[in-house]
């Protein structure tokens, strides 16, 4: 089940961000502007990170985040694609790039991709999002990365 989910949150000032997300997800804070929220029953998560230092355009920010890949054992990459989405959330349209790919990781192949959005028609990546997780939950993850993209809203 998904819910809203509030985050980048402190204790005299609340929420600066929301999105929706699966309920049962755990909440973890990686540091100033970014968390992750982790399924506790399958090795799947999903990454945000705001509020990106010198925004890029989302193209030139997957296209950077696909030359750092290099390297990585055995790296496919299977599609970088730039679209539009709408807000549900009253962000304005959405200029998305999202960077799809697989690796290896021990033995386990890993499906990863990793979105780039711009929010109120700013020309710039304001957020990351990247699912990552088993190559069979790739339609799930999916799901929550367009749902997480849609409704996400940053105050401050």
């Amino acid at each position: 089940m998904f819910v809203k989910r509030y985050f980048n949150c402190y204790y005299d000032e609340g929420c600066f961000a929301t999105a929706v997300l699966p309920e049962t997800w755990r909440a973890i804070r990686l540091g100033t502007n970014e968390y992750r929220f982790a399924d506790r029953t399958a090795p799947r998560m999903i990454r945000i990170r705001m509020n990106i230092v010198n925004r890029p355009s989302t193209a030139v920010a997957a296209k950077r985040k696909q030359t750092a890949l290099k390297g990585t054992r055995a790296l496919k990459i299977l599609s970088r694609k730039t679209t539009t989405m709408k807000s549900t959330s009253g962000q304005g349209p959405l200029t998305v790039t999202t960077l799809v790919y697989t690796y290896r990781s021990g033995s386990t192949t890993r499906w990863v991709a990793t979105r780039y959005i711009d929010m109120w028609s700013l020309h710039s990546a304001n957020v990351e999002m990247t699912v990552g997780g088993r190559l069979k939950d790739r339609t799930f993850l999916t799901k929550v990365l367009d749902k997480a993209t849609q409704s996400i809203t940053l105050a401050g």
